[in-house]
């Protein structure tokens, strides 16, 4: 039996409807950015546009002084953004 697209009645994707979009600054130059092999871990205060705020537990894919390029699951899917480096904090990952 083929898997079918559990959408909903516009054709979108469980989790993609109602997600609002954090405030971002803008993308720096990419000659700019650091990475690693291995994503960081990091906590990340986003700010919306209504005036909201949320504390996300996110991964560092990129950097510069000014700014981080972070990952999060929100609502079931894959979220990116460009944050103020100001609103990141690394996380501590207790060793096993």
């Amino acid at each position: 039996m083929a898997h079918k697209f559990h959408g909903d009645s516009w054709g979108m994707a469980p989790g993609a409807r109602n997600w609002r979009r954090p405030l971002q600054v803008h993308a720096p130059d990419p000659a700019d950015v650091h990475t690693t092999e291995a994503t960081i871990p990091l906590w990340t205060d986003l700010t919306y546009a209504d005036g909201g705020t949320a504390t996300v537990k996110a991964f560092a894919l990129g950097w510069t002084d000014a700014a981080v390029r972070i990952q999060w699951v929100e609502k079931s899917l894959a979220r990116y953004a460009w944050v103020d480096a100001s609103k990141v904090r690394r996380r501590v990952l207790e060793q096993r």
